[in-house]
């Protein structure tokens, strides 16, 4: 009875040490200002959407750098323009990471991500200007979203629709962010079905499998020789 007990004991420490990985949102709104250029229109909102996934099953003393993104969302002119990017490729500009402190809360946030000279990878966007060569900044500064699909140069020509935003600089604070919220099940940019939850052991499955193995073993040497002594 007592080898039963500790091999269901030995069971459920293997099942209780891993954990399902968890991506999480971090968002950041604001009004739409100049620069700008139609379709794009001064005064109304812009919501920006990361999805970060590092492994982890919380938020609670977490960084997230610009390798863990999933995906950004841009919501312009009210959430009518709406423009999803993948995480991949990397960005070609990533400077600083999303932090959080013990309690879950954002301690730091980036000081430059986005696609300052590339264009971005789109998933999917019904911006009227098209979606096949956009970019995305967040940096404090300069323009926040920019469209070249209309076969306009890139930069320094001025002539490519872009949006930037009233408090521009809030999107490189703390306060300009919301806290990470857990993002269950991970929502595609694109159309088909979300993938499934991966477990993520907190050890190599082997090392757990050989510590159940090496508690199993040692109570039943321990439980022989108890019987032999009282033999």
């Amino acid at each position: 009875m007592f080898i039963k007990r500790l091999a269901i004991s030995a069971f459920f420490f293997l099942f209780s040490t891993t954990a399902l990985a968890e991506p999480f949102s971090v968002t950041w709104t604001d009004t739409l200002g100049a620069p700008i250029e139609p379709p794009y229109i001064a005064g109304q909102t812009v919501t920006v959407t990361i999805v970060l996934d590092n492994g982890s099953s919380d938020a609670i003393s977490q960084t997230w750098t610009e390798s863990d993104i999933v995906s950004v969302t841009y919501l312009l002119n009210n959430g009518a323009i709406e423009t999803v990017f993948s995480g991949s490729p990397q960005l070609n500009a990533g400077g600083g990471s999303f932090v959080t402190d013990g309690s879950g809360a954002l301690s730091a946030v980036p000081s430059a991500w986005g696609s300052f000279t590339l264009d971005a990878p789109v998933v999917t966007s019904n911006d009227p200007q098209g979606g096949s060569a956009i970019r995305w900044i967040i940096n404090g500064g300069n323009w926040i979203y920019r469209n070249f699909s209309s076969g306009i140069a890139p930069p320094p020509a001025i002539n490519a629709p872009r949006a930037s935003a009233v408090n521009v600089a809030s999107n490189i604070t703390v306060a300009g962010w919301s806290d990470p919220v857990p993002v269950n099940p991970v929502t595609p940019p694109g159309p088909g079905p979300a993938p499934a939850a991966t477990a993520i052991p907190s050890m190599p499955v082997y090392g757990l499998l050989l510590t159940a193995l090496g508690l199993l073993i040692s109570a039943g040497w321990q439980f022989r020789r108890s019987t032999n002594s009282r033999g």
